[in-house]
């Protein structure tokens, strides 16, 4: 006999040694348990209840007759009683089922009141049955020791899965699969963006390579290459080219007037193609589909005649390990490349990167534009997770190589000193935790592309490459338990689940309660359920009429705040601009010209100084409105039948808290570098006597540059109003849903309660509900257990 049958033998006789004050126990099988299964939860807990003291009573009773008919073929005897204890002691404790345990008790609670058995009757069954929940607490609590997770979001998400699947019936009984399935979907969609960014020869595409494993980036499939691309998992292998459009190329034109490495791009670009142009830059971005072998046609700086000139971006599809469970690689152009424009779409990319991974040549140290890159992600970008990768490090000793990362902390130290930063502190103890990895990117390479005699013959064994200490980051920071993003995903999705649960948990709750009404009672209540529905619709509508009218009200306020913001940001610029021009001027009148740091300072520090406050003061004005908004419309739903007051301030709590979360998260305007860069190239043409020249050429640079801010803060506050638009209306229609829904619960459970009463399977329905109640709790108490986790 096995310990579990052991435990249950023992609690058996411990019964009727304490109810019967006998040492055997009674012979059954395991078709007697079959049959006694099929009862409900009144009869088990009068069949315990049943000793010799008041069997004579039990005997007279009809259900007792009529079960010990059905189950014995025989009439009432003590002996039978004792088998039917048998084997329903034997079912509770197989069910494993606290909660069916607590029903038992209450029942047990009725039958005392009712002079059923006596007090000191029920305690002993009490006791015996108590000792089946203890065993069943302590078999809960045995749980294997928590292991080193290798993949901790995947684990969790297996596992929520798994649940979700095994208990699939249960939230199609409650017509909650579509919810369930948004849940799915959404993990499975869940996506990790790593960005891959440094100058150009850092070496980028060589880690690329030695990080997927195979040779497709730089040095085959796409060499040299001018654009940023995109590599995704997918089955079957292609690639999407995505063209300039036409506002965009009327953009590189308007810079070309100002930088000559940008206008000898356009004159290039032009002389190519002439009249052909049109065929590929279009009002709307152009995007076709080629295959992978076509790539280098479109892309490499060498191949392509001239079309890279042309490729905004490009979006790789392959069947590559590394890219499954979501993640995406980002391959960027060189920072150091002539058309900031691209440096402009590697920065937007960078935004919905999860990791950066920045290149830096050791043997070169941190140059200008290392430094002024991170910074730039560190103040504007809210990107904290960076890695900084030494490429080229088989060069250097380990005492060069430390030299190196001391001088580069320095340098992002004095570069935030320099720009005044308000978040200096906290941006410090950022650098300071930045790791650093030095590697020998093409010994990698070699071992990953099963060419490792070759690594091995210079001296290089894989562990040496420094790519296994960058997989474990990449892994530690995407998927580890630490991961803010894992964390914020599983959060999400556990407080999802949990409102699914407790919405199941409460309609159980409230068909229980249901089925203590008779039927008068239950068609009552369903009529009186119709005409709460019918009201219902026509408060609905009345209510969307009043909220139609607030929201036009609140669309016209937004677009006064809006002409507030564009007119802070030209205020700025024409301060930045006398402050450039005061500059050049008291710079003139010395005899010597601005130096290239204290141009960088004053736009810098003017710039950001301008778009602080335009969207500092539009978030303030902006939540403000919002917040009377809401109060408005709230009032109006009060009103609706069936909805929690608690449910709408907390929805509404909920959004606001939202909104916020992306007032101050979404990246307002990006600086960029074309306006310094410009005044600089200006500054090497122009002296004292053609200040005047000059003069002229600030204002026009400024014009273009703040056009550009201006578009830029238009498009932001679009993007702001659409998902404003969206979660509001989303909120509104959470609410009229709850209301009706709530009534349509109402009905269907009050159906389903006349229905199951007809058909006299209340003890059947009973115990479904258990089970369910027992399993959704089950879930609670796992998806809290996850929650409690990531949130310690």
């Amino acid at each position: 006999m096995d310990h579990q049958n052991k435990e249950a033998y023992q609690i058996i006789s411990n019964f009727f040694s304490l109810i019967y004050s006998q040492n055997s126990t009674p012979i059954i099988n395991e078709e007697n348990i079959k049959n006694i299964s099929q009862e409900g939860l009144d009869f088990y807990a009068i069949i315990l209840a049943c000793n010799r003291r008041n069997f004579e009573i039990y005997k007279n009773i009809p259900l007792i007759q009529q079960k010990c008919n059905n189950l014995y073929n025989t009439l009432p005897s003590l002996d039978i009683i004792q088998k039917m204890q048998y084997a329903i002691l034997k079912f509770i404790i197989q069910q494993h089922s606290w909660k069916i345990i607590e029903e038992i008790i209450y029942r047990l609670t009725t039958l005392r009141a009712a002079n059923i058995i006596e007090y000191e009757e029920e305690q002993r069954i009490r006791a015996i049955v108590r000792q089946i929940r203890f065993q069943d607490r302590i078999s809960s609590a045995q749980s294997p020791k928590k292991r080193v997770q290798e993949n901790y979001f995947q684990e969790n998400i297996i596992g929520i899965t798994q649940f979700i699947n095994k208990h699939s019936k249960i939230f199609e009984a409650y017509s909650l699969q579509e919810d369930i399935h948004k849940i799915i979907h959404s993990l499975q969609e869940q996506k990790f963006c790593i960005g891959v960014t440094g100058v150009i020869s850092s070496g980028k595409s060589t880690l690329l390579n030695a990080l997927i494993g195979k040779e497709i980036l730089g040095t085959s499939v796409i060499p040299e290459t001018a654009n940023l691309t995109v590599l995704k998992y997918a089955q079957e292998e292609k690639a999407i080219i995505h063209f300039w459009s036409e506002d965009e190329w009327i953009n590189i034109k308007k810079v070309a007037e100002f930088q000559s490495g940008v206008a000898d791009f356009i004159q290039q670009t032009h002389e190519k193609f002439g009249d052909s142009l049109a065929q590929y830059i279009t009002k709307e971005s152009k995007s076709i589909e080629i295959d992978v072998a076509q790539l280098t046609n479109y892309t490499s700086a060498e191949k392509s005649g001239k079309l890279c000139n042309l490729v905004k971006n490009v979006d790789l599809y392959c069947n590559l390990e590394f890219l499954k469970d979501g993640v995406e690689l980002v391959d960027t152009p060189g920072l150091d490349d002539p058309l900031t424009q691209r440096e402009e779409i590697t920065k937007n990319f960078l935004l919905h990167c999860d990791v950066i991974i920045h290149l830096m040549n050791a043997a070169q140290s941190a140059t200008k534009k290392d430094i002024d890159f991170i910074i730039d992600i560190l103040i504007n970008k809210n990107i904290s997770s960076i890695l900084i990768v030494l490429t080229h490090a088989d060069t250097l000793s380990k005492q060069e190589l430390q030299n190196v990362i001391e001088y580069t902390q320095n340098s992002f130290k004095n570069k935030l000193h320099e720009l005044q930063s308000p978040q200096q502190q906290a941006l410090e103890s950022i650098i300071q935790s930045i790791e650093f990895i030095p590697t020998a990117g093409f010994m990698a390479l070699l071992h990953k592309t099963n060419r490792s005699q070759e690594a091995l013959d210079k001296g290089y064994k894989l562990e040496d490459t420094g790519i296994l200490e960058i997989e474990a980051y990449l892994q530690k920071m995407l998927f580890g338990e630490n991961s803010q993003k894992t964390k914020l995903i599983l959060c999400n999705i556990c407080r999802n689940l949990l409102k699914i649960f407790h919405n199941i948990l409460s309609r159980i709750h409230h068909q229980q309660q249901l089925f203590a009404k008779n039927q008068e009672e239950l068609h009552n209540k369903l009529e009186e359920n119709k005409k709460n529905q019918d009201d219902n619709q026509q408060m609905i509508y009345n209510i969307k009429q009043h909220v139609a009218e607030a929201s036009s009200l609140f669309k016209e306020q937004k677009e006064t705040l809006e002409k507030g913001i564009i007119y802070k940001i030209l205020e700025y610029k024409e301060i930045t601009k006398n402050r450039i021009l005061a500059l050049f001027e008291y710079s003139y009148n010395q005899n010597n010209k601005p130096s290239i740091q204290s141009i960088e300072q004053t736009i810098n520090i003017g710039i950001q100084d301008g778009i602080t406050e335009a969207k500092r003061d539009f978030c303030y004005k902006f939540e403000r409105l919002l917040y009377f908004y809401l109060e408005e419309i709230k009032d109006f739903f009060y009103r609706l039948q069936n909805i929690d007051s608690d449910f709408i301030e907390q929805s509404l709590m909920q959004h606001k808290q939202e909104i916020s979360q992306w007032l101050s998260q979404t990246p307002f305007i990006d600086q960029s570098s074309f306006l310094q860069q410009s005044i600089i190239e200006s500054n090497q043409k122009h002296s004292k006597p053609s200040f005047s020249a000059f003069k002229e050429d600030i204002n026009k640079l400024f014009d273009v540059a703040f056009d550009v801010f201006v578009e830029r803060a238009h498009t932001w506050i679009k993007q702001t109003e659409i998902y404003i638009l969206k979660t509001n209306n989303d909120v509104l229609e959470n609410f009229y849903n709850q209301s009706q829904n709530s009534l349509e619960i109402e009905r269907n459970a009050l159906l389903d309660v006349l229905r199951e009463k007809e058909q006299h399977s209340l003890d059947e329905h009973e115990k479904k509900l258990i089970y369910y109640e027992e399993k959704i709790l089950e879930g609670e108490s796992y998806i809290e257990k996850i929650l409690k986790e990531i949130t310690v």
